[in-house]
């Protein structure tokens, strides 16, 4: 019968060294940076979302470790937190685009930043112009229920339908009533 001693207190290291190399401790690998799920996760983006802005030209794509992983620099999130910013301000993908490459291009003025804002603001007077039209024709139908015959509140009911949920039903109530005018 083979009787095993049990292996001394230092003969582990021993043990594992003698083992083939497949089966050795490796030292832990040294990442540097994030991979698309950790980013997205920090700067609250979908996994579709970094791949389009990684399409647009956005951001640059990342290395692969050696496992094929995507790891992209810690600088990414900041970007990427920019860019969702900037974007919920209205800018297009195309127009982040043009800020960014102004941006990292060296000896940008403040001229262009400038001439980017002003435009921004001509197409965000635009718009606060129609949404007070918008809702002065609201005010007016909230004002008017019983008045079917009228064609703006029957227009602006089928507007408000087709943005809200299908369960508005006072909505619906509403464009029912306009609609059946005749």
């Amino acid at each position: 019968m083979l009787a095993l001693a049990a292996p001394e207190p230092g003969d582990r290291n021993k043990l594992m060294n003698d083992a083939p190399a497949s089966r050795q401790a490796r030292p832990p690998a040294r990442r540097q940076g994030l991979t698309s799920g950790a980013l997205c996760l920090q700067a609250g983006l979908s996994r579709g979302a970094l791949r389009l802005y990684e399409r647009e030209g956005l951001i640059a794509p990342p290395p692969r470790t050696e496992g094929g992983y995507r790891l992209y620099p810690l600088a990414t999130r900041e970007l990427l937190v920019m860019i969702r910013f900037v974007k919920e301000l209205g800018f297009s993908l195309a127009e982040i685009k043009g800020l960014i490459d102004i941006l990292n291009r060296e000896g940008f003025t403040a001229e262009e930043l400038r001439s980017i804002a002003a435009k921004r603001l001509q197409l965000i007077d635009a718009k606060m112009a129609g949404l007070t039209e918008l809702r002065a024709c609201i005010v007016e139908c909230m004002e008017n229920p019983d008045d079917p015959g009228d064609e703006e509140c029957a227009m602006v009911m089928r507007l408000l339908r087709a943005r809200l949920p299908a369960t508005e039903t006072a909505v619906k109530r509403a464009e029912r009533r306009w609609s059946a005018a005749p």
